[in-house]
């Protein structure tokens, strides 16, 4: 894939998608502060692509910049009040800040349901509100289990119920779910499970650098 995409890189400088999915390919290998400067590379060539923000904060709250990436976020809702994933990683920042009410408040205004349920399910449980963490994540498992794999995922692992999350990233596997590749070495809400022999077997499996 990194062979692929220099030979794209050549042959189409200064296309916004390819470094997205340069970007995409660096947080998979771990390697977050490329992926930051390749993601603010897409908004200096977009500085209208309001997703381009989106992800940008996403790699900052990775690398623990939070403050970076609530500002970031901040402008992909000015350019797009509905843009779908950021209240979400806005409640991630807060979330692995310690501040569960204020996360709680952000993924109940996320316009992506799968991802405004792993949200709630996950606040709810920081909270202490178990029974509504419980609702929250059962409906989205009726609702996503289909399609939202690693948000199940990430769910189950922030509830510290970590067979639960590997047998529903062994589900993402199966389904192809590009919320593996992208979020296995690097999202936050994953930490709970990086200690886990079945973490270092799926990145094997995966062919992800351990």
């Amino acid at each position: 894939a990194e062979a692929a995409l220099k030979q794209a890189a050549a042959l189409q400088p200064g296309s916004v998608d390819l470094l997205y999915s340069q970007a995409d390919l660096a947080d998979a290998l771990g390697r977050v502060d490329e992926g930051i400067e390749l993601r603010k590379r897409t908004i200096a060539l977009d500085p209208l692509c309001s997703y381009c923000f989106v992800f940008l904060g996403e790699g900052l709250n990775v690398a623990g910049r939070y403050d970076e990436a609530n500002a970031v976020l901040q402008r992909a809702l000015e350019l797009d009040p509905q843009q779908g994933f950021v209240h979400f990683v806005r409640g991630e920042n807060l979330l692995v800040q310690g501040r569960p009410q204020e996360a709680l408040v952000e993924m109940q205004q996320e316009t992506n349901d799968g991802l405004k349920l792993a949200g709630e399910s996950m606040a709810y449980h920081s909270l202490g509100r178990h029974q509504d963490s419980d609702a929250a994540l059962k409906e989205l498992i009726a609702k996503h289990g289909s399609d939202g794999a690693y948000q199940i995922a990430q769910a189950y692992a922030y509830r510290g119920e970590a067979d639960k999350a590997f047998d529903w990233l062994d589900r993402g596997y199966q389904q192809h779910d590009a919320g593996l590749p992208a979020g296995l070495k690097t999202d936050p809400l994953l930490k709970n499970l990086r200690q886990n022999p079945r973490y270092i077997e799926l990145l094997k499996k995966m062919g992800l650098p351990q």
